[in-house]
């Protein structure tokens, strides 16, 4: 698609300033051989928003149907764009084309514009324009019909209302003058309630109520349009641009005197029953109204609250306006603030990681209270139902200093629930050091656990151990604590030391480590390098057991002196156990007991003797005989080429191991049969 005339010219397009996507727009028409001007008089085609009001203007300068600028509305662009091809005026432009013709049938009555009134404007000489006497020709004519005419109708003129009497001084001539002026009113028919009038009034589309030609009574004519006006009170909002007999008078003062200069009394027992029957269409109409009154539960007590004329009020000038459809808002109950304190919110201090914490800030706003960061200026300071002393040591410091409140968030709850402040004491967060420091004590029996726990009752509150924990206590109490030998009493471990810096190794840790593996080695050499790391941890936290182990064992600059440390904890291990040689340390494993067919004697020379005769029994033994073994001793020594080495004669070898030579004997035969 490219935006060329018929005689290949790049059309000239102007896009409106106002238009959302005109940077795309302007850009994909560059990219497809057209041009974007700035200028409206150079533009071949004006791409314009014909809705608003900066576009009917531009249709108004530019927007000739037999001009040269053509006009268009710009989803014109789009179809173009969606259809890729550029309809111009073989393709009558899509429909999209906007001229001052097509424009000024199309616009719609827009109620919003202002238009001179169709009423006539009085002279400066107070002398009215028309006459005193009109007769009702075309108007009533036309409601009789019901046939609109061919024209718009433009609005009749009224004559000037003549004023109110009283029926004692109203005379027949008066009276007349009122139905003629009644008669002349315009009558509403369903047939123009589409009609356009030039006075752009809103025309309602419920059917409006016809007006009675005459009334004789003009009591009963405005009790007439009292009726009209309470039964339709959505009619009473409109300002008219001509005379209604049941209009109200605030909405055209000027225009209808008849209800300002009444200056009598309605009768109290002239009721709305009087009036003539209303047509069908109103009785549907006041149907509605009061099935939409029904549907609102107070509606009965508003309608017996609707007061009726009394003697002692003036007669009213328009309708009464009805009962308002919404309901009066219910009474606010005062809710007492828990969180205040002669009037003052009280301040909470919550600390970051109490649970829920959003929720406890809510509910403290809500009952008055706020939050604060500052210590000083809180009232109650919220912690975590556990927390670390350590960490927290400022701010207990200084809660301590201004005697502020601890507690923790079942005290809020508690508030809540009783709707009473209740006592802070019997809602304090437990301290982790109180905890910490009962996992670390060591126990040596249950009765001084007991005395332990009687002593710490004063002061902090007694955590109840578990029953696995009551357990381990037991155990521990019942073991028997384990007695250093005679030749050890003299070691000891060395203190841990008091100069530490974090994450790095002082000497004194380095002399505390040497010692203790020193001592550690020498009461027993089998010990793991990772049990004596553990031990050093557990004394000088500043250092987990891992890191020692890297550092004692692994270390460049330590490696070597530990090894010489534990060469010579060896070396005194040993001196020492050789000094007290009755004390003898059971063996880890205890021997196996050993048969004569499961092993062999390990003894290098008894095999050599034995390989030397079983094989000569083997190679000779057919030769020696199958007669006394005695007496053939001579014969098998000649056949020995040694001597036995663990005996002094073979035959004593023998007799000593008879057995076990001849079971080899047999295995051998068996091997090699």
């Amino acid at each position: 698609m490219h935006f060329r005339s018929h005689k290949g010219e790049a059309l000239r397009i102007h896009v409106a300033s106002y238009l959302v996507q005109r940077k795309k727009m302007a850009l994909f028409i560059g990219e497809h051989s057209g041009e974007t001007v700035d200028d409206e008089g150079a533009a071949d085609i004006l791409l314009i928003d014909k809705n608003c009001d900066a576009g009917r203007e531009t249709v108004a300068k530019w927007g000739a149907p037999n001009g040269r600028t053509i006009v268009l509305h710009y989803p014109w662009f789009i179809e173009c764009r969606q259809m890729d091809k550029l309809m111009l005026e073989e393709d009558d432009f899509h429909g999209y084309r906007v001229t001052s013709a097509t424009e000024r049938r199309a616009r719609p009555s827009s109620p919003t514009r202002r238009h001179k009134s169709p009423l006539p404007t009085p002279p400066p000489s107070g002398r009215s324009r028309h006459p005193t006497e009109s007769t009702p020709s075309s108007p009533s004519s036309a409601s009789q019909t019901g046939r609109p005419p061919a024209t718009n109708p433009s609005a009749p003129s009224i004559p000037t209302a003549l004023p109110l009497s009283t029926p004692q001084t109203m005379t027949a001539e008066q009276l007349q003058q009122v139905q003629l002026q009644m008669a002349g009113m315009p009558m509403f028919n369903p047939m123009f309630a589409n009609m356009q009038v030039p006075s752009q009034m809103p025309m309602m589309q419920t059917n409006p109520f016809a007006m009675p030609y005459a009334m004789s009574n003009p009591y009963q004519f405005q009790q007439f349009c009292m009726a009209m006006a309470s039964q339709m009170p959505q009619m009473a909002n409109f300002s008219m641009g001509f005379p209604m007999p049941f209009a109200p008078a605030t909405a055209m003062p000027q225009t209808f005197p008849f209800f300002q200069q009444q200056t009598h009394t309605v009768p109290p027992q002239t009721t709305p029953a009087s009036a003539p029957a209303v047509p069908s269409s109103s009785a549907k109409a006041n149907k509605r109204s009061q099935k939409s009154h029904r549907e609102d539960k107070d509606t009965d007590t508003r309608k017996a609250k609707r007061t009726k004329p009394t003697p002692e009020l003036q007669a009213p000038v328009g309708p009464q306006p009805g009962p308002s459809r919404g309901r009066s808002p219910s009474p606010v109950r005062a809710v007492k603030k828990l969180f205040t304190a002669n009037g003052n919110a009280l301040l909470f201090l919550i600390e970051s990681d109490v649970w829920h914490r959003s929720d406890l800030a809510s509910s403290v706003r809500g009952q008055g209270g706020k939050i604060t960061n500052d210590v000083l200026e809180a009232d109650y300071i919220v912690l975590p139902d556990r927390f670390d002393a350590k960490i927290r040591e400022p701010l207990l410091d200084e809660a301590e200093t201004h005697s502020i409140p601890l507690v923790k968030r079942s005290f809020i709850i508690a508030c809540l629930n009783d709707e009473n402040l209740v006592d802070p004491s019997h809602h304090k967060p437990i301290s982790e050091k109180v905890l910490g420091k009962q996992r670390r004590i060591s126990v040596s029996s249950l009765s001084d656990l007991t005395s332990m726990r009687s002593d710490e009752d004063d002061e902090e509150e007694s955590v109840v151990p578990t029953r696995t924990r009551r357990q381990n206590i037991a155990k521990q109490a019942a073991r028997p604590t384990p007695q250093k030998p005679a030749w050890a009493r003299d070691l000891r471990t060395p203190p841990p030391p008091s100069d530490i810096i974090p994450g790095r190794y002082t000497e004194d840790e380095k002399e505390f480590a040497y010692e203790t593996v020193r001592v550690r080695m020498t009461l027993d050499p089998t010990i793991s390098k990772t049990s004596i790391s553990k031990e050093l941890a557990k004394r000088d936290p500043n250092h987990t057991y891992r890191a020692w182990q890297q550092m004692m064992w692994l270390g460049p600059q330590c490696k070597a002196t530990m090894q010489q440390v534990m060469a010579d904890a060896k070396i005194d291990h040993l001196k020492r156990t050789g000094k007290d040689t009755d004390e003898r340390r059971p063996a880890k494993r205890p021997r196996v007991s050993q048969t004569a067919g499961e092993e062999l004697v390990s003894d290098h020379a008894c095999e050599r003797d034995y390989e030397a005769i079983v094989q000569l029994f083997v190679d000779f033994g057919e030769s020696i005989g199958d007669g006394d073994l005695e007496s053939q001793w001579e014969r098998i020594y000649e056949k020995m080429d040694r001597r036995c080495e663990t005996e002094e004669d073979w035959s004593v070898f023998y007799d000593k191991h008879d057995e076990e030579i001849l079971r080899r004997f047999e295995i051998r035969k068996q091997q090699h049969p």
